[in-house]
């Protein structure tokens, strides 16, 4: 983000009315694996019976949802991010691409949506967002742009209707 500031390609983005969001499939950034599993692997998803780190490995295991301790240092470590870089018009917070859910006996109380709903729902109160404010927006600016008489079921729907 700072090399997009100093070039000068922020700000071109911004007078052309682009927002810039990100980072994506970003959990491992929060959650490093250099930073947290040697002294807490418990924060790291469980595959098959096994802690596991970040990377190496297919599929990867998203960080427990369940333990608090690896909620919280996300929470502190998302927030930190974004105020850092106020940049982002659309934080967009995804979890390993492919990634499957932790499979620990607590995990596996509720379904992974369930906790991740929870998991931005803590975020969101930090930040002090309205997220149903915020999805109505959302949906009202999709409805507009993409009218679902014109686009339902036609993947033109993200290159003709601008």
């Amino acid at each position: 983000l700072a090399q997009m500031k100093d070039s000068g390609i922020l700000d071109a983005m911004a007078k052309r009315g682009i927002l810039l969001h990100g980072p994506g499939h970003s959990w491992p950034y929060f959650i490093p694996t250099e930073k947290y599993f040697k002294d807490h692997p418990d924060w790291f998803g469980m595959r098959d019976g096994t802690r596991r780190p970040h990377g190496g490995e297919w599929p990867a295991a998203n960080f427990c949802l369940s333990n608090p301790g690896a909620a919280e240092a996300f929470l502190a470590n998302v927030e930190a991010f974004l105020q850092a870089h106020p940049e982002l018009q659309r934080p967009d917070l995804l979890s390993i691409d492919g990634g499957r859910p932790c499979q620990c006996d607590a995990c596996g109380e509720r379904p992974a949506e369930d906790w991740m709903v929870d998991l931005f729902n803590r975020l969101s109160d930090r930040l002090d967002i309205d997220l149903l404010s915020a999805a109505r927006e959302k949906l009202e600016l999709n409805k507009e742009k993409y009218p679902a008489d014109r686009v339902r079921g036609d993947a033109r729907k993200y290159s003709d209707y601008k």
